[in-house]
């Protein structure tokens, strides 16, 4: 179990990290622009309206209940943590 929490924390990290990793790997091509043409391709980053993003919320937090509904918790089950090695 132990082993699985691993690998799954490590995926998590790898897609948090990728957002900023495409970033850093546009930032030459950014350089590149005009003053111009950069603005006029920002808008595409802010696609979003603020009523999508909600919506991308909610659909994100029925990932998670549907996730946790699978490994349900047994009542007076005690979880033992292992020391790190």
């Amino acid at each position: 179990m132990f082993d699985a929490l691993q690998v799954v924390s490590l995926i998590l990290v790898v897609l948090a990290m990728v957002p900023a990793f495409a970033h850093a790997l546009e930032l030459p091509g950014k350089l590149q622009l005009t003053k111009d043409a950069y603005f006029a391709v920002q808008p595409i980053y802010f696609r979003d309206s603020p009523s999508q993003v909600l919506v991308n919320l909610k659909k994100l937090s029925r990932v998670g209940s549907s996730f946790s509904s699978h490994f349900p918790q047994r009542a007076g089950v005690a979880v033992r943590m292992r020391p790190l090695q």
